[in-house]
Order: C-alpha cells, then structure tokens, then sequence
C-alpha cells in the first residue's frame, strides 16, 4: 500500500512540475494591450501625446533581445530586478531616443479622461515616453518607463492586457548642468578608453559634443541659455567590453560604464549621487476594469526578464522529485 502511494506522488508530481513549466511560458505571438491613465492629483491631462518604443522581443522562456532600432546601444536589458534598475535603463534608453531621433513604435493622445490605449502590441519591452505636459493647472512631466508585456504577478500569472498609472514630478528649472563620467570595472581586466565622447542635446537636437578624460576630471558643465529647455546627454562609440547607463538628478548627468561581467549590486568605483525620492505623489491605482488586467504604479512590475528566478523553483521541485523517487525506491527494499 505504502508503495503504492509512493508512486502515486511520483505520477503527481510529474503532472504537476510538467504543468508548472508550461504555464510559465510566454505565447510570442499573443498581442496585447497596454492602457496607460494621465491623471494627477485630480487634473486629467488630456489631448497629450504618448510615444512607445519596442526595445526587445522577449522569448518564451523570458529573455529579450534588443530590436533592430536599439541592439546598437549597449545597456542592460536583462536580469533588471530593482525599480532603480529599471528606472536608469529607461533614462538611458530615452537620452538615445531623444538624441537620435529614433522613430515610435506608435504614438497616440490621450482622451478626455487623460487615457490612452495601444492595441495589439508585440510581446516584449516598451519605452513609454511624452514630453512635459503644460495645462491651466501647472506643468507636469514625466519620467520614461520601462513596460513588460505580458505582465508578471508573483504567483507566475501573465496577463497580456495591462493598465498604469504613470507617476508625474514636478518641473524644475537650472541654468548651469554639469555631465560626469564613472566607470565600473574594478574587478575587470579591461583597459579604459583614455577619453570618450559624449553629445548634449538641448530640446532633441544635438547642442554640442564634448570630450572627457582625465585632464577636465571626466566632467563638463555648461550655462543652459534659457530655463525651460530640456537636456540630455549620451555617450557615444561606448568601448567593447562595457555597458553604459545614464542617469539624471536636478541639474546633474551621470554616465556610468560598467563592464558586462560585473557582479551585480557592486558600487562603481566612484560614487553615484543618491537618487531623489518623487516630486509628487503617484495618483491611487483605480478598480481594474477586468480581472484580467492589473492596474500596477509604474514601474512595479517584479517580472524582470531574466529566467533565473523561474529555474530556481524549477530545480527545488526537481530535487523534490527525485528524493521521493529514492524514497519509494528504499522503502520498497526495506520490504
């Protein structure tokens, strides 16, 4: 009897962990929906332009690959597990778009209630990105975001229909900008670049290019002309071997390159300025419309891309698997 039921949880436990990796794979040629609400504070931003950019494709098992309009930069994707992660891939990604123009994905404005909703998207990774909004309220901005479609919850779920609320801060003009550069190589052979190139671009358009090294201690600081122009920075030609992040705090750029096979978490050799909490309070989540769509503050998403996570709980229940097969196995001797 006793062999029996051993048995009887091998065949279970073979159901199960054969319905586990099925129902974590991602249907690639499933569409989805992404539906994005403007509203701050009460004030519905409406008639505003919102752009989206597909930066990779994601497989099946949840690793991306940059598309064709970005597998020229060289920024982490993958294995993006903090909301601080996420929030420098974004910035990043955006300073190249805005610097090189690159084209939308699609581009559509928001309805009378400050909504906009895109349809029948790839899955993959999103760049969601508009330029400040200016309305008899005040101006709002907002940042850049990353978007996974489909969406994650902890339980493994995937929804292919999401809907966000995209946080807003509050607009602050400077006058003089700085732009430094830090490495992250500590524990790498790789041999730094004695300068590198870096453009400023003002309002999307390049301003002028300057060089850094050791002689201007990696940093360049410029007068803005005006105080309601939007800068950036980006590094170009980054050098083999390395990764580059951009971040943006008040009136300060910070372009970090780390080397790809940095542990992650390390700081960088220097250090990077703390990040700012938000200007303004991110409006509540409303009731989803469907229970198939999360309303998730952005970028709250824990599902990261990377399948580490998954293979873990993977490998657990294959350890487990095999204990009460060799259970089975000995206690049947013993009789």
């Amino acid at each position: 009897m006793k062999n029996k039921l051993c048995m009887l949880m091998c065949i279970i436990y073979v159901f199960c962990f054969t319905f586990f990796v099925s129902a974590v794979a991602i249907d690639t040629d499933k569409l989805c929906t992404l539906s994005l609400n403007y509203v701050v504070s009460g004030n519905k931003i409406t008639n505003h332009e919102i752009r989206i950019y597909q930066i990779a494709d994601v497989s099946e098992d949840g690793t991306f690959s940059l598309t064709d309009n970005f597998d020229e930069y060289q920024v982490k994707i993958n294995g993006l597990s903090t909301q601080r992660e996420k929030r420098v891939a974004a910035q990043t990604l955006s300073s190249y778009v805005n610097a090189d123009r690159v084209a939308a994905a699609k581009a559509l404005k928001t309805d009378s209630q400050g909504k906009v909703t895109f349809e029948s998207l790839k899955t993959g990774m999103y760049l969601v990105m508009c330029n400040d909004a200016y309305t008899v309220s005040g101006t709002y901005t907002f940042e850049p975001f990353l978007i996974i479609l489909p969406y994650a919850d902890e339980s493994g779920k995937l929804y292919y229909d999401m809907s966000v609320n995209p946080k807003s801060g509050a607009v602050t003009p400077f006058s003089r900008y700085s732009v430094t550069k830090l490495w992250k190589d500590s524990q790498s052979d790789i041999t730094r670049p004695e300068s590198v190139s870096v453009d400023i671009t003002k309002d999307g358009e390049v301003w002028k290019s300057v060089t850094l090294s050791a002689e201007n201690n990696w940093t360049y600081t410029w007068e803005s002309p005006d105080e309601s122009s939007e800068w950036s920075v980006v590094e170009r030609n980054v050098a083999e071997g390395y990764i580059v992040s951009i971040t943006e705090i008040e009136n300060t750029f910070t372009i970090v390159n780390s080397t790809v096979d940095e542990p992650p978490g390390d700081e960088p050799t220097e250090d990077i300025p703390p990040e700012e909490p938000p200007k303004s309070d991110v409006p509540p989540s409303e009731e989803p419309e469907t229970e198939e769509i999360p309303k998730e503050p952005v970028p709250q998403s824990p599902y990261t891309g990377d399948p580490s996570e998954i293979w873990k709980y993977i490998i657990i229940m294959a350890i487990s698997g095999v204990a009460l097969v060799l259970s089975g196995l000995t206690h049947k001797r013993e009789c």
